[in-house]
């Protein structure tokens, strides 16, 4: 490929993976097959939070198992939601002395995230405060999508979009898109955003919640670059619209509750976005209860489908209301790598030019993934959004028919009918 020199930033080739594979743990089973529905006008959503009722009832530690330790759950590790604010505050009093070690607390849900050496110990403060809970579950691993090997692609496109990226999706330079986004506030969930040519002074805000010291991993820089970028092989969709950074995953990736604190924080700090390109086979209540904050607030969420070539979404791609993104190439087949399960559309996610960083220098990429296809998405959903139109009416409308069927693209190939 040829390497491109834009401000002191080296054009390279990188196909984002995670650290550790942490999400195949083959609980494939786990993932809803729930389409998210295209729709205008207001959303709906209950939340399908999978809790234990520890009212009065004696947990046999083989069914606390299953709640808290299911297959590819984080070991020793639980989340605990609590009936009142007063209930979480004595547990926070008592943790210690019960074995418990809190490890996070997210107010806004009444949650803690705690571990323990022996689910015993766990068991007899359920035991002993039964009316003091609303529920249960286990913390999952959460990670940004990874490329499978050869032997488990699907088969799929793999034509690369490349320069053509931004025509494909009706947003090409003959339209003056410097405006779009103007007024929008977009919630990157993810790895945290480095300081890039892509972008421009101001545009991004930061908030870290992991606060590990070390430099950011380059995929949440890659996403933010595929919403606001505006420099040559980094150009995003929407360039006048803000992000909101909220890191939440290091090296070694995040997890569910953690996911749940980054949502909650991105309502608070008034995002009207939140892309979320990471996921998970563990379907946590506390995020099926952030998730629905988000929507019962009119907040558009985007989640990617996931890479593993499975037939079913990734968590949160997979909650109803969700817009849930499968990745095509640039011949609109399913992308070689790409989830499908019945997504809310598709988007390029095959060659796809973006910023990118590694030990916080700044290049340029071109990458595979539904990562990159939900953040185009979100990028369009912030252009509609200034526009003063409606997300899913657009999307959904203007989608474009294309060789994937319903079942790996939904309504069709993302693309945008915006006033110029």
């Amino acid at each position: 490929m040829i390497l491109l020199a834009i401000a002191g930033v080296i054009a390279v080739k990188f196909h984002w993976c995670p650290a550790t594979d942490l999400v195949s743990t083959g609980a494939t089973s786990a993932v809803s097959r729930n389409p998210s529905i295209l729709a205008g006008g207001s959303q709906t959503f209950t939340p399908d939070i999978k809790s234990v009722d520890v009212s009065g009832v004696t947990q046999p530690a083989d069914e606390l198992a299953q709640q808290v330790q299911p297959k590819g759950a984080i070991p020793n590790e639980a989340i605990l939601t609590f009936a009142s604010t007063a209930a979480m505050s004595d547990f926070l009093k008592r943790a210690a002395s019960q074995g418990l070690i809190v490890k996070g607390r997210l107010d806004s849900l009444r949650s803690v995230r705690v571990a323990f050496d022996s689910l015993d110990k766990l068991r007899r403060e359920l035991d002993d405060h039964a009316g003091d809970y609303a529920g249960i579950g286990a913390n999952f691993p959460v990670q940004p999508p990874g490329i499978p090997p050869k032997e488990q692609r699907n088969g799929g496109g793999d034509v690369q979009f490349g320069d053509a990226l931004l025509s494909a999706i009706g947003a090409g330079p003959e339209i003056n898109r410097s405006q779009w986004g103007k007024g929008v506030t977009v919630a990157v969930l993810d790895s945290g955003v480095t300081a890039h040519p892509a972008f421009s002074d101001g545009q991004v805000t930061h908030v870290d919640l992991v606060n590990d010291g070390l430099p950011f991993e380059g995929h949440g820089t890659a996403i933010a670059s595929l919403i606001v970028g505006n420099v040559q092989g980094a150009q995003g969709v929407s360039p006048a619209a803000k992000i909101l950074d909220v890191r939440i995953a290091g090296a070694g990736g995040s997890d569910s509750f953690l996911l749940a604190r980054g949502i909650e924080l991105a309502l608070d700090r008034g995002a009207q976005i939140i892309n979320i390109s990471m996921g998970s086979y563990g379907d946590s209540p506390v995020v099926a209860q952030a998730i629905h904050d988000a929507l019962q607030r009119g907040v558009v969420v985007v989640a990617s489908a996931g890479n593993d070539s499975a037939a079913v979404k990734d968590w949160p791609a997979a909650y109803p209301g969700v817009i849930s993104v499968s990745g095509v190439d640039a011949a609109g087949r399913l992308a070689y790598f790409s989830n499908s399960g019945n997504p809310t559309l598709a988007a390029p996610g095959v060659g796809v030019p973006s910023a990118y960083a590694q030990g916080n220098k700044p290049y340029m990429a071109i990458g595979d993934g539904t990562s990159q296809a939900a953040a185009l998405v979100s990028g369009a959903a912030a252009a509609i959004l200034s526009q003063g139109g409606n997300v899913f009416t657009t999307l959904s409308k203007s989608a474009l028919s294309i060789p994937a069927n319903k079942q790996q693209a939904g309504a069709g190939m993302l693309h945008l009918p915006v006033s110029r």
